[in-house]
């Protein structure tokens, strides 16, 4: 998640230890990412269509050119693991 909605997920207790993930996530923003992109994108060309036909195919070949292929390989963000507190 990208805000914590229980903490519950955010913190483990164990035998005198206390492990905790940031409440701020990033481990599922290329999902967040992955939606955002395209309709944002297709906004923008339903701007574009209405106000500014002529410039639609030249942001087509923009988009084509310079933004697809960074846009749908997005690097993954990884976590190696959980900051361990003893008690």
């Amino acid at each position: 998640m990208m805000h914590a909605s229980n903490l519950g997920h955010h913190i483990r207790i164990g035998t005198g230890k206390v492990t905790v993930q940031p409440i701020r996530s990033l481990e599922r923003f290329g999902n967040v990412l992955g939606f955002s992109v395209p309709i944002a994108v297709h906004t923008f060309m339903r701007i574009l269509d209405k106000y500014r036909p002529e410039e639609r195919p030249a942001f087509a070949r923009k988009y084509v050119d310079n933004w697809r292929h960074e846009s749908l390989n997005f690097p993954k963000v990884q976590y190696r693991g959980f900051e361990a507190v003893d008690i």
